[in-house]
């Protein structure tokens, strides 16, 4: 059912006793709140990114220079 194991089933039930019904729509908001941050983090230009990006557009640029020296 749903993927539920008895190890999740007890995990959901303890969490509803340590938090209480009201407590845990807020815990699932924030987690959720939190999970979309990290995944907008991610997505978005981080510095592993641009320096990607930096590379991709000099490559061409090297790579004409290291054909246009001479063999010494």
């Amino acid at each position: 059912m749903f993927g539920l194991s008895g190890e999740h089933l007890i995990l959901l039930t303890l969490a509803l006793f340590v938090f209480g019904p009201k407590g845990l729509p807020r815990i699932g908001t924030s987690v959720g709140r939190a999970a979309r941050g990290v995944r907008d983090f991610l997505g978005k230009d981080s510095s592993l990114n641009r320096v990607d990006t930096i590379e991709a557009e000099f490559r061409p640029v090297v790579n004409k220079q290291s054909e246009s020296k001479p063999n010494l």
